[in-house]
């Protein structure tokens, strides 16, 4: 609820038009005219999709991982920026309409489906959580759904939950089961990490700089 002034995309304001109760003004806007459609990344984003499913179907988790990262560069470059000598300077590859649109539409496939489906209890970048089984069409070709898994379920917070096998506790690499956790005494319990302490907290907290990077236990 409330008021928000931003840059959207014509999906995204096709899309907010049409839900009951909002209201949108155009304020400025843009139009891209393209005399061809053209489609650079078509080619090695397919072949890197192909690599990725392949390692996951071998097991092979190192190799998937480390094509999942390239995956993920690509699109990260359409939007980096780096700072240097008091300036943002972009890349050859920085394209930040290409980088808008595949964030928005990421966004729109999510809101749909959480509107459309009530038993979807939680959301994230590019995934619902549902207490049901959804009638979505499943397959593994790139841009469809996909079950990741089932079962038994637990969400503490962003980036803190278990459903099934599949843990998550952003921040700690850890594998305590979640639902074991909650069944414990007391109801407070304190989780240690060991890890570097980055450049941004040290500066955050004032810190010296020869904290950066020393390692020092982390509780949460």
């Amino acid at each position: 609820m409330g008021h928000f002034v931003k840059w959207i995309t014509r999906e995204e304001y096709d899309y907010l038009i049409g839900l009951e109760g909002v209201k949108v003004k155009v304020l400025r806007g843009v139009w891209l005219f393209v005399r061809r459609k053209r489609y650079p990344y078509r080619k090695i984003v397919n072949e890197l999709y192909r690599l990725k499913a392949e390692a996951k179907q071998k097991d092979d988790k190192e190799f998937y991982h480390f094509v999942k990262i390239l995956l993920n560069s690509i699109y990260g470059k359409f939007v980096q920026l780096i700072a240097k000598d008091g300036k943002l300077v972009a890349s050859t590859c920085w394209m930040p309409v290409y980088g808008a649109i595949i964030t928005a539409n990421v966004r729109l496939r999510v809101a749909r489906c959480q509107n459309e489906y009530p038993a979807i209890v939680a959301v994230h970048t590019d995934s619902v959580v549902s207490e049901k089984s959804l009638p979505l069409v499943v397959s593994d070709k790139l841009g469809d759904w996909s079950l990741s898994c089932y079962g038994l379920g637990v969400i503490l917070g962003s980036g803190i939950y278990q459903i099934g096998e599949k843990k998550r506790f952003r921040g700690f690499p850890t594998r305590i089961d979640l639902l074991e956790l909650l069944n414990k005494s007391p109801p407070i319990i304190a989780l240690c990490k060991e890890r570097p302490l980055s450049w941004r907290e040290v500066v955050f907290h004032h810190w010296e700089q020869s904290f950066i990077n020393k390692f020092t236990d982390v509780s949460k």
